[in-house]
């Protein structure tokens, strides 16, 4: 069945802030060929590492990046290198790259210079701030970026001082954003024939996490403040998850206004009561009367949770969830790493699939699809390159460049 962007090429020049772009129009069909360095991109150094040996040729976080991908070695620092680029940007309909602002131009290889040689082209440009601006040329970190965004400044306890995303995503939002950016762009090009440049800022991409923060502000007159884990009306903390017999669950402790909560917590009691865990004071509770935001404190949050506590510690997370499905409770297991990967639903929707890696005589499973499409399935084609892998498929197959050519260029370091 054809994919759904099979007629697309794509050149991917990305570190690792947007290699996700590149892997996402891969997963939709298109050819992408990743380009590095002769000596291999140095995101091949990040870890996590295939059984724990660092190695250019088994970094994790590279299989997961560059799958579905092509990849070929060139050398665009010198010109023999810009001028097999040349040739390769004639055939490509997307180049997405992150280098910093004005280095491609640098090159002779900006924007405006390759629409010369293929006016259809698209080139998505990923950064830190974007192509202009007073912070367009500096240097982030994942810290820095949440710092940059307003993201930040809300996350944490009131009390203390701000937190950052505790999982690395910044660079995840501007992917996304340069995929989307990129398919819209295809789609005008379809329409009109007019190629063109797409500016991607990593901080402006992630601003999206700020909700209704902006609103606040401009209503208000005053920032979203950090309210950690207390609540947000009554302002005493509470849990989230409580322990079970095997891990964790997640349970809303709170009831009051909160209509459907405070019948949960009724239907808890009744259960605790058949196992006579429920003491006669927790008996007597009205949890829309008693447990409201004008009348309850700390302390008496601190009480409710301990007997919620002891009893939830003994059921499974399996007892628990059979029991709120029948009787409509607000309970829910938190998986753990090794409960999603053995999860039915995603089993059921055929999530991990396995690929060959014949280099490593093994077998790696890879995460699949969010969205599945009837017509035109996203499927794992093949892994994430070896360093060069398909320099001779590319070159010679597709370049008709000669063989003996072919090992001048690399001795020379083009490739």
């Amino acid at each position: 069945m054809e994919e759904l962007l099979s007629p697309y090429r794509v050149l991917d020049l990305t570190d690792e802030k947007g290699m996700l772009c590149g892997k996402i129009l891969a997963h939709m069909g298109a050819d992408v060929i990743k380009c590095e360095p002769p000596e291999g991109d140095p995101a091949r150094r990040l870890g996590p590492f295939y059984k724990d040996i660092p190695d250019p040729e088994k970094s994790l976080f590279w299989f997961d990046s560059n799958v579905n991908k092509r990849g070929i070695t060139l050398n665009l620092e010198i010109e023999d290198g810009r001028k097999i680029f040349h040739e390769l940007v004639k055939r490509i309909d997307v180049i997405i790259e992150s280098y910093a602002p004005g280095h491609m131009k640098s090159l002779g290889l900006g924007y405006k210079e390759l629409s010369t040689l293929n006016p259809r082209l698209i080139m998505t440009s990923i950064t830190p701030f974007g192509q202009e601006g007073p912070k367009a040329h500096y240097k982030t970190t994942e810290l820095t970026r949440w710092a940059s965004t307003g993201v930040m400044y809300c996350a944490g306890e009131p009390d203390r001082a701000p937190n950052w995303v505790t999982v690395p995503q910044a660079r995840v939002h501007a992917g996304l954003e340069g995929t989307f950016a990129s398919l819209v762009a295809l789609h005008y090009r379809e329409r009109t024939g007019e190629g063109q440049h797409i500016d991607v800022s990593i901080q402006a991409s992630t601003l999206d996490a700020l909700l209704d923060t902006p609103e606040i502000w401009q209503i208000l007159g005053r920032d979203y403040m950090r309210q950690g884990i207390a609540d947000f009306v009554t302002k005493v903390i509470q849990k989230y998850g409580l322990p079970c017999k095997d891990g964790w669950v997640a349970f809303y402790t709170l009831g009051g206004g909160l209509l459907a909560s405070a019948e949960h917590l009724g239907r808890v009691r009744d259960w605790m009561k058949e196992e006579g865990m429920a003491p006669e004071w927790f008996m007597k509770m009205d949890f829309v009367r008693d447990y409201g935001s004008a009348v309850i404190d700390q302390e008496f949050v601190n009480r409710v949770e301990d007997v919620l506590e002891a009893f939830v510690k003994t059921k499974t997370k399996a007892e628990l969830y059979e029991r709120a499905l029948k009787h409509r409770l607000i309970i829910a297991p938190i998986q753990d790493a090794k409960e999603v990967w053995e999860d039915k639903q995603l089993e059921a929707r055929g999530f991990w699939t396995e690929l060959e890696h014949k280099e490593l005589n093994d077998n790696i499973p890879y995460p699949g699809f969010p969205a599945l499409f009837g017509e035109t399935p996203m499927r794992l084609k093949r892994p994430a390159p070896r360093i060069g892998e398909h320099n001779e498929e590319i070159y010679m197959g597709e370049l008709s460049i000669p063989k003996e050519k072919l090992v001048f260029l690399k001795e020379i370091g083009a490739i």
